[in-house]
């Protein structure tokens, strides 16, 4: 979705702040980060690291949602409490693009996510 500015998490360092966030989105409605798998294929779980310095409580409620296009998004799993690591299975999924997705107005910043 949006970005607050740029993020240099090789050297834990985002918006000038000391952090291990790879992304800081703006505050808006609904935003999310999109992962491109470069074609379809299968996935058994994706694996979401919040923010562990402050404001975990902004990615939920937090949804997995999948697409072959980027035009139609499918949800395959859902968080709605606070989480350090969160490990989602989708297993049966084949997909393309994976979007990780807050579901209300907030600021979106992972640590990490992992697509295995």
């Amino acid at each position: 979705s949006s970005s607050m500015g740029v993020c240099h998490p090789e050297r834990n360092e985002c918006l000038g702040a000391s952090t291990s966030i790879r992304f800081h989105t703006n505050e808006e409605n609904n935003p999310w980060a999109e992962y491109d798998l470069g074609a379809v294929r299968p996935i058994s779980e994706v694996l979401v690291r919040n923010r562990s310095d402050f404001g975990s409580e902004r990615a939920v409620p937090l949804v997995v949602e999948v697409s072959d296009d980027r035009n139609k998004w499918r949800e395959v799993a859902k968080r709605e409490k606070d989480f350090d690591t969160w490990k989602a299975s989708v297993k049966g999924t084949s997909t393309r693009y994976v979007r990780v997705r807050v579901t209300r107005r907030t600021i979106l910043h992972l640590e990490g996510v992992e697509i295995r």
